[in-house]
């Protein structure tokens, strides 16, 4: 999945965010055979609370020096959709957006909701990602 600086189904420009870095549902379905704790954003990046969601994770990720993932869904195919369906019951009810924890390739946080830069800090405290 290549967007270059702005995603293509937005006008939203990722390009002044450091911290945050787009990925693909392979690179998602890549992160389950690893050991250590990934973060991702699932959103719809044409929806305020999506863009302002990335930019408090770039936020966060300047202040305590990590990084995270964002999957844009409105770049996904409907073939990819029924796969993402197929790992979890998380994504059949799914809102936007969505910031997934997951600890040696399980799924251990998911906030289905939009939450403001303090929730968010405490949620990856509590998952030791901070």
């Amino acid at each position: 999945l290549n967007i270059g600086n702005k995603d293509k189904n937005s006008n939203f420009d990722i390009s002044e965010y450091t911290n945050i870095t787009s990925i693909g549902l392979y690179e998602f379905e890549a992160s389950f055979n690893h050991d250590g704790i990934s973060v991702f954003l699932f959103c719809n990046t044409e929806e305020e609370k999506c863009q302002n969601e990335i930019k408090v994770l770039d936020e966060i990720g300047k202040e305590k020096n990590i990084s995270f993932e964002y999957l844009n869904v409105i770049e996904l195919v409907d073939s990819e959709i029924e796969r993402l369906e197929n790992i979890s019951d998380i994504f059949k009810k799914q809102k936007y957006p969505n910031l997934i924890i997951m600890k040696s390739g399980e799924i251990v946080n998911n906030t289905n909701k939009y939450a403001e830069k303090e929730e968010i800090e405490r949620i990856l405290k509590e998952n030791e990602v901070i």
